[in-house]
């Protein structure tokens, strides 16, 4: 069978399938660049409408203090003030009669400061030209020129003493005038900074609400050369890339914002170092008395025997706790509590619930004791199996009584915390981060273990901090666990 010479064969179609092929793995290439093998992106850009919903509710807090009668009653006044002043100097012929008016006697008084200034200048010149020709007669021994010259000096310095006195009296005049002249401007000026100064934290929250609308994923790391990792290496860390508000005030866990005010920091700390407005504070106060229990507080002298920590509460008795909420709601119920708690009160989630598995069985949970080492958990997994299942892994419900649950609800509803524990800033972060230890200086792995430069997880699951990768070198120590 005859064919065709080479090259006059048609090689479209395999083309056409390499060009195709080509097209897929670029497509799958880009995918798997922008979305898989970058998690990072997806948190920074909810973390941006974080930021941005809470600078909308900062907003409208500012907005609605603005209405209040007192602060609304100031501006209109202050309006009003501010429109006055304005009229005075730039209104109607009749509103700014008393402005133009003095407008034009400090016209008349720079003009006549000006004639003075220049009158007496002319005495001065006359002056020293008869200085002159009397130095020179008093050069030449000329007695009779010297007596007519010194003469006319003294006439001439009468005038210039009288003139000299005239050009004083213009400046203080000028003056009078341009002060009430600036009066005017004064009083505009004043009524503006003033509403303006009310109206700043508004204007100043529009432009952050503009700002982090327009916001854009990008890497950041903190490269520390002169800090060694465990393999030798300079210490890298990427985690602020999830972590974004780490270093930032306004995502603090509610505990530590209440420790805070417990312990009688001052407004103007607690505005620097958490930046929450007062209004979110009291709400956060109110849901903490609804699902926390304060312990006595620490006595400042040591009693004889040593500090005895509170003995813990007694188990809740399952005959009393009727009603029953699903696992999670439990979840929920842990969640505030450990976000409004903190580690020092008594979780009510806890000490005021009973857990039922699936058949109604009561399940008991054991406090893990502290070994003061850091864990892997994919490892202890690996180890462990099957029995590392924990005994909170059976529950299927939590119940309690009616004015617990009621409490929980009421909490619920008056829940304005909404940080995710990646989003929330660094425990202390004022005294650790601000003051001690700047990330961009000391990173994070250094104090709590890590892989600081990885960024996604393996086989393209969800990033766990190496809890499914036990290829990590240095595993997290328990305090991020934690937080």
């Amino acid at each position: 069978m005859a064919t065709k010479p080479l090259e006059l064969q048609s090689l479209k179609w395999p083309f056409v399938g390499l060009a195709i092929l080509l097209a897929l793995c670029t497509g799958w290439a880009v995918y798997d660049e922008v979305f898989p093998r970058r998690p990072w992106k997806g948190y920074q850009r909810e973390f941006f409408q974080l930021e941005e919903s809470h600078l909308k509710a900062d907003m409208a807090r500012a907005q609605k203090r603005l209405e209040e009668p007192d602060a609304k009653g100031k501006r209109e006044a202050l309006r009003k003030e501010l429109q006055e002043a304005t009229a005075a100097i730039s209104g109607n012929p009749k509103e700014r009669h008393d402005y133009d008016e003095v407008v034009k006697a400090d016209d008349e008084a720079r003009v006549k400061e000006a004639e003075a200034k220049l009158y007496l200048g002319f005495d001065k010149s006359e002056q020293d030209a008869i200085y002159y020709k009397l130095r020179e007669a008093r050069h030449d021994e000329d007695a009779k020129a010297e007596q007519k010259l010194q003469k006319q000096y003294d006439e001439v310095q009468r005038k210039i003493d009288e003139k000299q006195r005239i050009y004083d009296a213009a400046i203080a005049h000028h003056q009078q005038t341009n002060k009430a002249r600036e009066a005017f401007q004064a009083r505009k000026d004043k009524a503006q900074a003033a509403l303006a100064a009310m109206e700043k934290p508004v204007e100043d929250l529009k432009k952050k609400i503009e700002t982090a609308s327009g916001k854009w994923p990008q890497m950041e790391q903190y490269w520390v050369q002169d800090l060694r990792n465990s393999w030798g290496g300079p210490t890298v860390d990427r985690c602020q890339n999830c972590h974004m508000a780490i270093n930032k005030g306004g995502y603090s866990a509610p505990w530590e914002v209440l420790e805070a005010r417990k312990n009688k920091m001052s407004d103007a700390d607690m505005k620097a170092q958490f930046a929450l407005d007062p209004e979110v504070i009291d709400a956060y106060q109110a849901v903490h008395d609804k699902i926390c229990e304060d312990l006595p507080p620490v006595p400042t002298a040591i009693p004889p025997g040593g500090l005895q920590p509170p003995a813990p509460p007694p188990p809740m008795d399952p005959a009393s706790a009727t009603d029953c909420r699903p696992r999670a709601a439990y979840q929920k119920w842990l969640e505030r509590a450990e976000a409004y708690c903190g580690p020092g009160p008594r979780w009510l989630a806890k000490s005021k619930t009973v857990l039922k598995d699936a058949a109604g069985a009561v399940v008991a949970l054991t406090e893990a004791d502290y070994k003061g080492i850091a864990r892997n958990p994919a490892a202890d997994a690996l180890r462990e199996g099957d029995k590392a299942r924990r005994p909170e892994d059976k529950v299927a419900q939590a119940c309690t009584d009616k004015d617990t649950l009621g409490a929980f609800e009421e909490a619920a509803k008056a829940d304005l915390f909404d940080v995710k524990p990646v989003f929330r800033t660094h425990p202390s972060r004022w005294m650790l981060l601000v003051q001690n230890h700047p990330p961009e200086q000391v990173g994070c792995t250094v104090c709590h273990g890590g892989e600081g430069m990885q960024t996604k997880g393996v086989e393209h699951k969800a990033f766990r901090h190496g809890e499914d990768d036990h290829y990590w070198n240095d595993p997290l120590t328990g305090e991020v666990e934690e937080m």
